[in-house]
């Protein structure tokens, strides 16, 4: 018990009391001397107020009034009854008046206060239901400053249609808010109802019945129209295998809109056989001139050979369902389908009994062509028929890049070692297809010696790679021929891509390979992935009349193998199509020789290697020369993209004069060539780069091809950096 040292005698010097959901008593007296006590206290919520008045002497009564001394409630029990004042107050300021009604009265004042719940809220999950469906209420929650163990109920109420209000169950469990305990969640269905307008209304209570505001929501339940109308076709009735089954015109109507569709339920049976339950369609849009229709999209793919029949039927959200709808079609032997000669299509459906094509199937197919020794019009539509399906027929790409060359013609078929060719055609003899066949699967069509030059070809037994397996720059020394750029870009791409390098070749395993290239025009990349093949033989004993017993790029049967060789050797191949920097002769045809890949630069070989785009930085910006990337890199910026992967060559200057060494004697630094970039020291000043020669002027600080000099060296050397 609280013992009051006197309540004051005014509103203005109330005693200010702290009232809480606990009872709080406090001792006074009021009487002749002290007529009047008043206490101030303050609500932050709606609360349920309880007053007590008892012990009383003589007769006392009290009264609550507001916060400018209006009464509110008074209690005036006669004598020394108890006075008590249960009431509900809204938030704010509020005064106690005791006062003594006969004589001296002392009494007892015990006081509580418990806050009302408040903020009730929620929403109706939407706003017309169908029947048989469940009314669900969201984002339910309210709130009691007591903590959320205080609610009691909520109480709702029902009226339908502007009748009379019923009272329905009551929501009586709830969860608290993660964040407050103060806030209570509640979940509430109702369901069975009847089509009609529906108002609900609720309020919360609290244990001691203390009530929050009330809510009022309204919502309706219509009819439930069952889906109908579902309606499609397929695209046609007989597809091959590979291709994808479409539905056309695939519609349904639902009277209660096309957002109440849920699915369309889709069956499959092939040959008579069980039915299997697939897919459903499930994702639906409205038809723009009434959303009652919604549309839908269905495709079905990877099916076997076979007939079927493919059976649907729709549902709505409440699981009443459409009439149901089956069509059929069937699955081809493509073969059949599409390859018109009878010998090309027992040929073709037989290598094609395990998915794909390779190699070896699709020479076998080529060669299958030849019989009668004559190419007809039927066959070589066959063939390229057959090429060109990549929804069904299954080709490694290199083969049918390669496949693609011999039955639908390409600028290199224009020769075949060194006679006139030319492009498949109906009525080509068998000859003629097998030189196509050579040439683009065999490796047979090799380059010639360059003008001037003689040379003989042998054949190599080595490892692509090496005995041990594995490749370097270092293993790239050139040889009796200029294309310094070439192996200086091959070698950038060893050590900033050495994948690009193991994936550059495909060992056939009859001593040929396959070398994948780009097509490029000035750094940019033109073309996707291009192939040629070359056999295992290369050149030895060249000679230009003065010096003989020299070979072009390295290779060996040891340690080197013989990767740079079969790469030069297919570049030169590969700018017999024009795809190259190589210069064509006044007939439009660049040559099948390696002379034709005699000078030019790296950035627009190393996108050849690579397929990424290249450019050159210099002082100058060259007319007609390429993808210009700016003025002479910096050496930090030369060390930033080595260290970002990049591949990079240095190209050198001039000779001062014709009759200059091709070597400077001062630097070592061989003029008109081209150097890989290893490493660019920012601490140091210093480059280290990689001759293709391999080996020039040790008398000048090189070693075994090695060259280490400062950026202002460099910048007085070298007039281009090459970057892909």
């Amino acid at each position: 018990m609280l013992t009051n040292s006197g309540g004051d005698n005014s509103l203005s010097t109330a005693k200010g009391l702290n009232i809480t959901p606990t009872t709080k008593t406090f001792a006074d007296y009021v009487g002749v001397l002290d007529a009047n006590d008043y206490y101030s206290f303050t609500l932050s919520g709606r609360s349920s107020f309880n007053l007590g008045l008892d012990g009383l002497s003589a007769d006392a009564d009290v009264a609550i009034l507001n916060s400018t001394g209006e009464l509110i409630a008074s209690s005036t029990q006669r004598g020394t009854t108890a006075e008590i004042i249960n009431t509900d107050l809204d938030s704010g300021s509020f005064y106690i008046h005791v006062y003594s009604h006969v004589g001296e009265a002392v009494y007892n004042l015990s006081l509580s206060a418990n806050s009302a719940p408040s903020s009730l809220q929620f929403n109706t999950s939407k706003s017309s239901y169908k029947t048989g469906e469940s009314v669900s209420l969201a984002s339910a929650w309210v709130y009691d400053k007591n903590g959320y163990s205080d609610l009691s109920k909520i109480d709702f109420w029902l009226q339908k249609d502007g009748g009379a209000w019923q009272d329905i169950s009551d929501a009586t469990s709830f969860t608290a808010y993660s964040g407050d305990a103060n806030w209570g969640g509640f979940t509430y269905d109702l369901s069975g109802l009847s089509i009609g307008k529906y108002q609900l209304w609720a309020t919360a209570y609290d244990a001691s019945g203390a009530f929050s505001n009330s809510v009022q929501k309204e919502f309706s339940v219509v009819e439930n129209i069952k889906p109908s109308s579902l309606q499609f076709n397929i695209s046609k009735s007989t597809y091959t295998p590979g291709e994808t089954v479409s539905l056309t015109d695939a519609w349904v109507y639902d009277g209660n809109g096309f957002s109440d569709l849920s699915k369309v339920d889709v069956w499959l049976q092939k040959d008579g056989g069980a039915w299997q339950d697939i897919s459903d369609a499930t994702s639906f849009t409205p038809y723009s001139g009434d959303a009652n229709w919604g549309g839908f999209n269905y495709s079905l793919a990877n099916l076997a050979i076979g007939n079927y029949q493919l059976w649907a039927v729709a549902y709505d959200s409440s699981g009443t369902y459409s009439d149901s709808v089956q069509k059929g079609f069937s699955i081809g032997d493509w073969f059949d389908q599409n390859i018109q000669d009878a010998s090309l299509r027992v040929e073709g459906r037989s290598r094609f009994a395990d998915g794909s094509l390779d190699r070896n199937d699709m020479i076998a197919i080529f060669t299958d062509a030849k019989d009668g020794s004559v190419v007809d019009a039927t066959e070589l539509t066959d063939l390229r028929t057959l090429v060109s399906n990549t929804s069904y027929i299954a080709i490694p790409d290199y083969v049918r890049v390669l496949s693609n060359k011999i039955a639908n013609g390409n600028t290199a078929n224009a020769y075949y070692q060194g006679g006139a060719l030319g492009n498949l055609y109906a009525g080509s003899s068998d000859t003629h297809l097998e030189n196509l066949i050579n040439k683009w699967f065999r490796g047979s069509d090799r380059p010639t010696a360059p003008s001037g030059f003689t040379m003989t070809y042998e054949y190599n037994s080595g490892s692509l790679f090496g005995s041990d397996g594995t490749f370097s720059y270092t293993d790239i020394i050139q040889g009796y021929l200029g294309d310094c750029y070439f192996l200086a870009a091959l070698g950038a791409n060893a050590v900033q891509r050495p994948s690009t390098i193991s994936n550059m070749f495909i060992d056939n395993g009859d001593g040929t390979f396959t070398v994948r290239l780009y097509g490029q025009n000035g750094g940019t990349v033109t073309t996707a992935a291009d192939y040629v093949t070359v056999d295992r033989y290369l050149p030895t004993n060249v000679s230009d009349g003065i010096y003989s017993g020299q070979i072009f790029a390295n290779y060996d049967n040891a340690n080197v193998g013989l990767w740079v060789g079969l790469a030069e050797k297919a570049y030169s191949q590969f700018a017999e199509q024009g795809l190259t920097q190589s210069i064509a002769e006044s007939n439009g045809y660049v040559p099948n020789s390696y002379g034709s890949i005699e000078t030019g630069w790296s950035f627009r070989v190393m996108p050849s290697i690579s397929g990424i785009n290249g450019g050159y930085y210099s002082d100058i910006n060259y007319t007609n020369f390429g993808n210009y990337l700016g003025s002479f890199l910096s050496l930090s910026d030369i060390a930033s993209k080595i260290a970002s992967g990049v591949a990079i060559v240095g190209g050198t200057i001039a000779k001062p004069s014709d009759n200059s060494p091709d070597v400077d004697p001062k630097s070592g630094i061989v003029y008109s060539h081209e150097y890989i970039i290893l490493s660019a020291d920012t601490t140091t000043g210093m480059l280290t780069m990689y001759n293709p020669w391999a080996d020039t002027s040790a008398e000048t600080g090189d070693n075994a091809g090695y060259k280490t000099i400062s950026y202002n060296d460099f910048k007085t050397y070298f007039n281009l950096v090459q970057v892909a």
